[in-house]
Formats: C-alpha cells, sequence, structure tokens
C-alpha cells in the first residue's frame, strides 16, 4: 500500500461517550446520553403515542428484543425518563421525539420498574417496583397479579400506569428461569385494565417459541439490531469529514486484498471506521459474561489513543481483550480457560522467535474471544480479526496462524477444542467449563427436529434480519403463515407486493392481483410463474451443519428438558446459537442466494446483502425489472403516498382557496410529472380539461368510462388498465389523475352507496375504500342566467348579461376584472398573513377561510384573462366557490367584514401594546392611570372586533404617547451638561488609582470581572453625552438609544462617585485576596530574583493603612502569580476598605 500521509485524527472526529450505567438511576442522564438513530427515532415516537393513547379497558403491551448490548435497557430508561418526568420531554433532541412527546402535554403517569435478577420471582419484582413508585407498604400488596395492578392503579388515579420490565444490571449472575407465561398474563392484564407495558428481551426471555410463546402472542415485539449500534459509532462516536471518503476506500481495498478472509462489506467498514467490524461480532459475547461492558464507551476510550496513529490503523479485537481480561478472569466458568491460557503464553508464545512472537500472542487472545461465543475460530478468521497478514504473500500469513493454533492444542489437549467446520476447515476453541454435557443433549435431539421445525426457524430469522418484514402468525395452526404483504419504491411510488414462502412445502397461490411476488424456493422451477412480474429467491445450499445449527437454535428455544436441565448455560448458548445461525442466514439466503427473474439468474448485489430492510432489498434488485416493463411511468422526486394524495386533492384540486408554497411544492412535485397540472409564474396549477384530454393515460380514463355500461367505469379496471405497461401506476398517482379529471368537470366518483362526488366536493377528505367507479357528470347543475346573478352579486354588473353570448364576453371580463384588482388591492390576505397565530381570536380563525375562497375566485379570474377558462366555466367556478348558495356567499362577505375590522385596529393595538409594554412607570398619577386604562382595552379579546372600540383606543393612546413623551424629554434634557460628563471622567482617568486598576486587569490574579463592570459603568457615564433627537425616538419607542432611564434620573448625579466606589473597591478587594499568597509571593520574588521586590510588596499588602499604589517591579511580581482556584470562602469583611461616602465626595470634589 502507497504510504498515507493522513493520521486517523485527519479522517474521523472523535466524540466522547460515556460507558457508566448511571443512567439507570437518574433520568435525566438516561435522555441526555441517549443517541437517536432514524430507527430508534421512529421506535421512541411510536413507544410514546401508544403509551400516550392507553385508557381505562385499553391498554398496550410492548416488547424489544435484540443481541446483548445493543442498547435495549438505554432505550427503556430513556423511555420511562420522558414518560415519567414532564420537564424532560421537550429535551430529547430529536424532532420525530420532540413531537410525540409534546404530545403528552403535562399528563401524568405512575412509572413503576420492575428489575429481573434481583428477587426469586419476577412477581416479587413487580412488588418492589410498585411500592417504591407508590408509596405503599410491601406487606399490603397481593401476590395476584390483577389484584397488584388494581392496587397501582387505585393509587395513582389521577395518573397513567406505566410497567417497564428490564433485566437488572446490578445482577450477580445471569437469570436463568421462565418467565415468558407470567409476562404474557401481564401483558393481557395490561390491555383489560388499560396501562402500558414495556419489556426488554433479555436471552432467557428472547424466544418467540416454547416456553415463551406468550410473549410472542400478546406482545408487539420490535427488533433492535446491531444496524442501531453501527449508526451511532458512524453518527456519534466516529463522524467522518467529507474529504475522508476516498482515503477510507482506498484502505478498505487494501486490506481487502491483502488480509485472506476479510469478509466485511465496505459499508460495514467505512461506517465503523476506525472500528475494527470484527468487533461488533464479538462485543455480544463479551457482554454475555460481563454485563457491565459498554461497547460505545470502549469505542470512544480506544479512538482517543489511535488517533494520532497513521489513517489505516485500525482499532483492533486485541484492544478488547486488553481491556476485559481482568474482569473475565473473575469469572467462574472461565477460570479453566485462562488457565489454559497462561499456560500456552508460557509454554508456547513465550518459546516463539521475537519475530513472530507477538503474532503468537494476537493469535492467542483472538482464540479466547472467539471461544466465547463457544463457535471457535479458523486461522482465515483469526488473521482478519487481529489483522495478521502478509502483503506479499497472504496465503503464507494463514499457514503461519494455523502452526500456531496446531501448536496450541498440541500442548492443551485437554483443554483446546479442534473440530471441522462445514468448509473443511479447523475450527480452534477453549473448552469452557461444564458445557459440553449441553452440547451432547443438543448434539442428540437435533435428528428429532422436524423440517416444519427448521421451517419455523427461518421465517423467525428472516423477520430478524429484516425487521420492516414478518410473516404474520396463523393463530388457527399455532404458526406462521407462508405469505406476506411487502413493498418497495421505485421512482417514487409504493409498489405493494406479496412475499411467498415455498422452502420447505409449496405456498397456496394468492387469489388477489399483485403488483408483484417474490417466492423464496429451494429450487427456482418450485413456485413458477407466467407472470413476469413473479420472482423466485432461491438460497444456497443449505448443508448438513446448518441444518444442524438452525435445529440446535429450535431446541434452545422450545425443548423443555434442554431448557430445564442446562437452565445455568441456557442465556450463553442462545446467544452463542442466535449469532451462528444469524450468520448461516445471512451466507445462505444472501451471499449464496440469486434472484431468478424471467428465465435468468442473478446474484444480490453487495448493496442488497447489507441493506437494512428487505423493501430496501427489493428495490435494488428488482428495479430493472421494473425498468424494463413501465419506462413510461414518471419520475417523482420523492415517495408518493396516501398523505400527499390527500393533500392535493383537498388543497390543490379542490379550488376551495389559495394553496400555500409547501402545498404548491407538493404540487409540482407529484403533478408535473403526470401531467395534470401546468406550470406557472406563481407555481402550478391544475390542468383545464382541454390540456388533459391530450394526456394517454387520461384518454385511457375516459375510454373505460364511456365503453363501460351505464357509463359507470369500476375503479378495480382502472387501476388495472393504468397499472399495465407501459404505464404501471400504483394506486397513488391513479388517485391524483382521477383527482384532476374530477377537478376539470370530467368525470365524477362514485360511492359504494351510488352517490356522487364531483368538483365541489373534493375539499372534503375523499375515501377511496368507498369509491367503486367512475363516471361522467350528470350535467352542468348551473343555468346560464344563475350565473348572470352570481356575476351581478360580485361585481354588481347587470343580471341581463349573459355568458352564452359572445357579444357580452368583454362586459363580463371588464366587471370580473375592475372586481379582481380592488380585491388585490386590498391586500387583505397578505396583511392577514403578517398576524402572528397567537394574536388570532376563534372568530377571526373561522373567518380566515373566505379569505382563500376570495382567493380562489380571483384566481379564476386570472385564468379567464389568460384564455385557460371560458366566461361560462370561469363564472361556474366562481359560483361553485359558494356551492352555488347565495347565503353562501352573503356569510362569507360578512366574514371579509369582521377580518377588516380585526385588521384595522390589529395594527394599532400591536403597536400601543409594545409601546406600552416597554413604557416606564412615571411617578405621575395621570400618565400611569391612562397606561393602566390602554393595557386594558388593548388586551380584551372583545375588543378586537370593535369600531368603537379601536376608536377609543386611537383617541386614548395619541393622548398618552403626548404626555408620555413630553414628560420622558423634559427628564432627559435634565441630564448634566456633556462637557460636564466628560471632564469627570477625564479627571478620573487621569489618578494613579486608575493606572493602578488598568495596569491589574491584564494580570491573571486580578478578577475579570471587575474589568467587566467598571467598563460597564464608563460605557453608561459615556451614553449619557446624548445628543440624539429624544421627541423623534419617543414616537417609535418609549425611551433613547442612550440608555437613559426615567427610574435613574434621580441617580445620574451619583453616577462618576459609583464608578470611583468601583474601582477602589476593586483594587483593595484585590490587595485582601493577596494576603494568603504572601508565601507563595516571597518564594516567586526568590526564584526571579526581585527578593526587593517581594519584601515591599509584602509590607504593602499586610499594611491596611497604606495606601501607595503598586510599583512597576510589583506590578512585574504580580503578573508571573499564577492564580488558585476559589475555595467559596465568604469575604464579607471586605466592606472595611470600602471609602466612607464622605471619603469619596472629598476625592471627587478634588478631582474638579
Amino acid at each position: 500500500m502507497k504510504r498515507i500521509e493522513q493520521k486517523v485524527k485527519d479522517l474521523v472526529e472523535l466524540r466522547e461517550y460515556s460507558s457508566n450505567y448511571e443512567y439507570v438511576r437518574e433520568p435525566a442522564k438516561a435522555l441526555a446520553s441517549y443517541r437517536f438513530t432514524d430507527v430508534t427515532s421512529d421506535l421512541m415516537a411510536k413507544w410514546i403515542e401508544k403509551a400516550g393513547r392507553v385508557t381505562d379497558g385499553s391498554g398496550a403491551a410492548n416488547a424489544l428484543a435484540g443481541y446483548r448490548g445493543v442498547g435495549k435497557s438505554h432505550f427503556l430508561n430513556t423511555f420511562g425518563a420522558i414518560i415519567g418526568v414532564p420537564d424532560l420531554r421537550s429535551r430529547a433532541g430529536d424532532p420525530h421525539v420532540d413531537g410525540a412527546a409534546h404530545a403528552l402535554g403535562r399528563r401524568k403517569f405512575i412509572v413503576v420498574w420492575a428489575h429481573r435478577g434481583i428477587e426469586e420471582t419476577l412477581i416479587a419484582e413487580l412488588q418492589t417496583g410498585i411500592a417504591e413508585a407508590t408509596g405503599l407498604s410491601r406487606a399490603v400488596l397481593s401476590s395476584d397479579l390483577g389484584e397488584l395492578f388494581e392496587s397501582a392503579i387505585t393509587v395513582g388515579a389521577d395518573a397513567s400506569l406505566v410497567v417497564l420490565i428490564d433485566t437488572s444490571l446490578d445482577r450477580s449472575e445471569r437469570v436463568s428461569r421462565d418467565d415468558g407465561l407470567v409476562l404474557g398474563e401481564i401483558a393481557e392484564i395490561a390491555k383489560k385494565k388499560g396501562f402500558f407495558v414495556g419489556v426488554a428481551l433479555d436471552d432467557d426471555i428472547a424466544g418467540a417459541d416454547g416456553a415463551n410463546a406468550a410473549i410472542t402472542r400478546s406482545y408487539s415485539i420490535d427488533y433492535l439490531d446491531l444496524e442501531h449500534l453501527y449508526k451511532i459509532v458512524d453518527t456519534h462516536i466516529f463522524p467522518k469529514f467529507p474529504r475522508s471518503n476516498s482515503v477510507i476506500h482506498e484502505i478498505f481495498n487494501y486490506y481487502r486484498a491483502v488480509v485472506p478472509g476479510f469478509r466485511w462489506s465496505e459499508q460495514r467498514f467505512s461506517s465503523l471506521f476506525p472500528l475494527h467490524p470484527a468487533i461488533m461480532e464479538i462485543a455480544p459475547f463479551v457482554r454475555l459474561y460481563l454485563h457491565e461492558f459498554a461497547l460505545l464507551g470502549f469505542a470512544s476510550e480506544a479512538g482517543a489513543r489511535i488517533m494520532g496513529r497513521p489513517a489505516n490503523s485500525l482499532i483492533a479485537p486485541d484492544e478488547v481483550f486488553d481491556s476485559v481480561e481482568g474482569s473475565l478472569r473473575k469469572i467462574e466458568v472461565l477460570s479453566g480457560a485462562f488457565e489454559i491460557y497462561d499456560r500456552l503464553n508460557n509454554e508456547v508464545v513465550s518459546k516463539q522467535p521475537v519475530v513472530k512472537r507477538l503474532h503468537a500472542k494476537l493469535i492467542l487472545k483472538g482464540m479466547m474471544l472467539f471461544s466465547l461465543s463457544e463457535e471457535g475460530s479458523t486461522a482465515a478468521e483469526i488473521g482478519a480479526s487481529m489483522l495478521i497478514f502478509d502483503e506479499n504473500d497472504p496465503s503464507a500469513a494463514i499457514s503461519g496462524i494455523e502452526e500456531v493454533l496446531s501448536a496450541f492444542a498440541a500442548a492443551a489437549p485437554e483443554g483446546i477444542k479442534t473440530e471441522p467446520d462445514s468448509s473443511g476447515n479447523s475450527r480452534y476453541s477453549f473448552r469452557l467449563d461444564a458445557k459440553d454435557g449441553l452440547k451432547l443433549a443438543l448434539q442428540e435431539a437435533t435428528k428429532n427436529v422436524a423440517p416444519a421445525q427448521i421451517d419455523a426457524v427461518l421465517k423467525r430469522l428472516l423477520s430478524e434480519r429484516f425487521p420492516d418484514f414478518s410473516f404474520p402468525v396463523d393463530d388457527s395452526e399455532e404458526r406462521s403463515a407462508d405469505q406476506a404483504d411487502g413493498y418497495l419504491l421505485w421512482r417514487g411510488g409504493v409498489r405493494r407486493g406479496k412475499v411467498f414462502w415455498s422452502y420447505g412445502s409449496p405456498a397456496q397461490p394468492s387469489a388477489e392481483r399483485q403488483d408483484w411476488t417474490v417466492t423464496i424456493a429451494a429450487e427456482s422451477d418450485v413456485a413458477a410463474s407466467a407472470d413476469s412480474m413473479s420472482v423466485d429467491w432461491v438460497p444456497g445450499l443449505l448443508v448438513e451443519s446448518d441444518r444442524d445449527a438452525f435445529a440446535r437454535y429450535w431446541l434452545l428455544q422450545n425443548d423443555p428438558a434442554i431448557r430445564s436441565e442446562h437452565k445455568e448455560h441456557l442465556a450463553t448458548a442462545l446467544q452463542t446459537h442466535a449469532s451462528s445461525t444469524a450468520k448461516a442466514f445471512q451466507r445462505v439466503f444472501l451471499d449464496q442466494a440469486v434472484l431468478s427473474i424471467g428465465g435468468f439468474e442473478y446474484n444480490l448485489t453487495e448493496e442488497a446483502r447489507g441493506a437494512a430492510t428487505l423493501s430496501h432489498l427489493f428495490t435494488i434488485m428488482l428495479e430493472p425489472l421494473f425498468e424494463t416493463r413501465f419506462p413510461a411511468h414518471p419520475i417523482f422526486p420523492h415517495v408518493v403516498g396516501p398523505k400527499e394524495v390527500s393533500s392535493i386533492v383537498s388543497g390543490f384540486f379542490s379550488g376551495s382557496g389559495t394553496p400555500d408554497d409547501t402545498l404548491l411544492r407538493l404540487a409540482a412535485d407529484c403533478c408535473l410529472p403526470l401531467g395534470i397540472a401546468t406550470r406557472g409564474e406563481t407555481g402550478p396549477s391544475p390542468a383545464v380539461a382541454e390540456d388533459l384530454r391530450q394526456i394517454e393515460t387520461v384518454r385511457i380514463v375516459l375510454e373505460l368510462v364511456d365503453g363501460a355500461p351505464d357509463t359507470l367505469a369500476k375503479i378495480e379496471a382502472v387501476n388495472s388498465a393504468l397499472a399495465q405497461e407501459p404505464y404501471g401506476l400504483v394506486a397513488e398517482s391513479v388517485h391524483l389523475i382521477l383527482s384532476a379529471m374530477v377537478s376539470a368537470r370530467m368525470i365524477e366518483f362514485v360511492t359504494t352507496r351510488a352517490d356522487r362526488i364531483n368538483h365541489r366536493s373534493l375539499d372534503l377528505k375523499v375515501s377511496w375504500e368507498e369509491i367503486v367507479a367512475v363516471a361522467r357528470p350528470v350535467g352542468s347543475g348551473i343555468s346560464v342566467e344563475r350565473l348572470g346573478r352570481w356575476l351581478h352579486l360580485l361585481t354588481g354588473a347587470d343580471e341581463a348579461l349573459s355568458v352564452s353570448r359572445e357579444s357580452d364576453s368583454g362586459s363580463i371580463k371588464e366587471a370580473l376584472a375592475v372586481w379582481q384588482a380592488e380585491w388585490r388591492a386590498s391586500a387583505v390576505s397578505a396583511r392577514y398573513a403578517e398576524v402572528d397565530e397567537c394574536s388570532l381570536t376563534t372568530r377571526t380563525w373561522r373567518a380566515s377561510s373566505s379569505i382563500k375562497t376570495f382567493d380562489s375566485v380571483a384566481a379564476s379570474i386570472d385564468r379567464l384573462r389568460s384564455e385557460e377558462l371560458s366566461c361560462e366555466e370561469c363564472m361556474t367556478r366562481i359560483a361553485d366557490a359558494f356551492a352555488d348558495q347565495e347565503s353562501e356567499f352573503s356569510r362569507r362577505s360578512d366574514d371579509l367584514i369582521l377580518i377588516e375590522e380585526f385588521l384595522a385596529g390589529f395594527a394599532l393595538r400591536e403597536k400601543a401594546m409594545s409601546y406600552l409594554s416597554k413604557s416606564e412607570p412615571t411617578g405621575e398619577a395621570e400618565i400611569d392611570d391612562l397606561r393602566a386604562y390602554l393595557w386594558d382595552m388593548v388586551t380584551a379579546d372583545a375588543n378586537d372586533h370593535d369600531p368603537e372600540a379601536t376608536r377609543i383606543i386611537a383617541n386614548q393612546w395619541s393622548r398618552y404617547q403626548k404626555l408620555y413623551s413630553r414628560h420622558f424629554a423634559d427628564l432627559h434634557n435634565a441630564l448634566p451638561a456633556e462637557a460636564d460628563i466628560r471632564e469627570k471622567l477625564q479627571q478620573v482617568k487621569k489618578t494613579d488609582v486608575w493606572w493602578e486598576f488598568e495596569s491589574l486587569s491584564g494580570i491573571p490574579t486580578f478578577e475579570p470581572t471587575k474589568k467587566l463592570f467598571v467598563g460597564g459603568a464608563i460605557d453608561a457615564m459615556k451614553r449619557l453625552d446624548c445628543n440624539r433627537d429624544v421627541e423623534n425616538e419617543l414616537l417609535q419607542s418609549p425611551g433613547c438609544g442612550c440608555g437613559f432611564s426615567i427610574l435613574d434620573a434621580e441617580k445620574i448625579e451619583e453616577k462618576p462617585r459609583d464608578l470611583w466606589q468601583m474601582i477602589n473597591a476593586s483594587l483593595f478587594e484585590y490587595r485582601r485576596s493577596l494576603r494568603p499568597r504572601v508565601d507563595d509571593i516571597l518564594r516567586l520574588a526568590s526564584e526571579t530574583g526581585s527578593t526587593g521586590a517581594g519584601a515591599s510588596l509584602k509590607k504593602l499588602i499586610e499594611n491596611e493603612n497604606d495606601l501607595r499604589r503598586f510599583t512597576d517591579e510589583e506590578l512585574g511580581l504580580l503578573s508571573t502569580l499564577e492564580p488558585i482556584v476559589s475555595t467559596g470562602e465568604r469575604r464579607d469583611d471586605l466592606t472595611a476598605f470600602t471609602p466612607e461616602p464622605s471619603e469619596i465626595d472629598a476625592i471627587i470634589d478634588s478631582l474638579t
């Protein structure tokens, strides 16, 4: 590899991460130290929303599963902090979580914690938690779960109950009991009694089968996988500098080229850099034995040590071993393994040649770490993890590692196991105490595990690998179903499909039409289909060793005999097999799998194999299929979902008002690609019927409508037709096209009750489930005469004008243009938009919808004038804006009058309120009483729409402003002459007192705040030198820019005296502070050869009556004196050094 000049610190930024567990006892620390990712943000918001929705008789039960150390406990404690402490609800620092927490308001919750492992049973732990949370005596609490929770609910009658169950971090050993049935019962009680229960699933209760099947039935289980930790490391521990990507890419390619068995993806390597990816695999097993081990804290601490190393350095697993070795040696079950470890270190490692001794030690450490998972490791795995390699001959490095491992096995055959793996390579591991019995029992029982049970394990592994997907449980057969819904994203459309499980036995085909289907099958012809959108997912070969691993995993979760007889080793075995089966699943179903599409087989790309969700995997792999079939599908810049459709239909196509900028951007993104909107200077507008008829997808709809019986085209037929090649439109795109056609009066929706929805009703929320067909409109509904009446109502024009006569079109357009000019000149919409929402009343807010209505009328006139609409179409839209009801027009017009009255007084009220809030009491009864009267008037909601109140406010406001301004200006202009102020300030600055103060200000031991205070006092005096036009400034604000205050007017003369006192007090205080430092001063004087200055300084400090100034030499000595941390001791006697007022007067008088 060519030399890299950068250091690790040039590529990544190191951020500190605390590794302690104080968050368990302190909610504020739990929240402050939690680092959200997109996954945990969504998860936390979902849990908070569920807890907020619980009511009497309607509770909820959620559980969180995942590897040890992935952050389940911290998540649960953070959730408890947000729920239990209202003051913390605004401090999450994540917008999504903050929004969910904000919705809780100040709602109270009683949070009960049950820490598993601290008592004999879970019920006893619940009793302890309830007693602590409610103050009830433990002795009065029932052992019946229903009565126990009823007690907690009764005590917190004004609060909702939240029960959180987690394995205690303070436990002395792993919990080895089956709590699945009790947890299931708790969940059912919670749902009936109306409280929330949240559980962090530890190893012994994490299984979804067997003894813990009750958890699966009763809880909504979320899975927190290692991907979450990868994101935290990448975002919060080692964020990368933008310029570092190319260098990290080069480092990855180097390791992949020279390190045999370097199997990690570039995405994983880059996100964790400089942390070796192998550490993420080892950490859960270290945590299995040492629950205090914190991976993120370790990464942060190790990162601090590696920052100065070359950029291609990695934090390798040997650093993990070094950090935990001492603690691991204290674990009883590992004592035998460490005896062998020490023996091998002394007898084998120490006898290796010097140049190989370091590698031998690394191999020994690596074997010990990998033995914690009981899987052991091959020579290639140790070499890749511990970064033992030879650039010139990579295979030679593996041979060297194999030789060392063989030497270990030969030196301690009783302590080292050597077993072949499925590839024929030897796996080496330390024998861990007392676990061979469990292994033998599992080996014996695997032969009795049926294929259906292997199937169940594989389905579960699929859902754990991809948290967005799972096969639903078929309660009738107590097994998971063989088909499930899926989705993928392509060109902004959400394409829904089905995933069929046909790996063990053929799945039953679905009768429903699917946009796409994926069948997981052992062979591509098992579920072969003529449908070109049907894809087969063919996993790699499942060898016997893989089948045995899946069988052992099933046994550990379901076999009662094994679970009870080997209870003490169950947690370790479950963690080990969860890891090994996950790796086997990754290898068989992703790394070695192919997708069979149209008779061709495609390997999964590296990006697809590393996808965090199944939808992302399908999006990557099926994109070429959709590109080929649907080339005419529009490209949307973002996802078009039901929410986007609903907003566009009700706000854009309804014409009920003027869309805001956000809606216009959304309409541009979603409608322009479909051709159902046109561009304009102010943004997009709905396309008119003439333009829509030019679009092929619209013509297809019209042909279906016109060709159908009774001109009713079924919605299923429309969806099917537009889903065909070359368009392939999904439901949301079809809904937008149909809504545009309804808006243009080309069609109407027909509901399940045979009701019709036309363009006038689009401002209401359209329920697409109730739309069964589309049809041609039944007449225009508004006569020519009626449109003439509407022209008269709006503009006052002659009702005899007719939209059907060409000769009248000019007069109609002119009348409408005049109305439009008057409407826009009033600027009601713009003026109202400037009003802060907090200033609106309920009446005003309700009336404001009428502004949008009249804005839509003005927009229709715009389209008439640009010849997009005819006179008849324009007047029809205007009539529709008021539902063709004159009473509605009258109501809307009254609303405008109300808005105008509000706006007319609003500016005055806001100006008066701002002025009054800043004005000072004057001490004059007439002025202050008038101020109080005005304040009551401008803050009373009843006056917002009262013209008479506005008139009174205007008159009294003018009077108050004149009286206040005159009073303020008189006091302001009575300030001392500016020359007098400048002269006194200059006199102060000429004294030796000021010289000493300035000299000391730059000395470390002189308190810097003293300089700030004195500087502020000087600035205040300078501001009194005011040449401003105060009368003019008082028209806008109740004060002067110089900072003059009515309350301080009487103290103006004292400001020079205050300044002088402040300077002297600071100097006296500093001298007193030097008394405890006399010895330090003398020692410093001796070291610098300034003994004379030191002696004189000592004498000056110790004599309170000596007021001479410091000499230059003394100041030089003080400047080298280091400050000390304040002890916080009070110094109440400092006032003894403050001059008396009479002394100050004399000093100041002498200056002048």
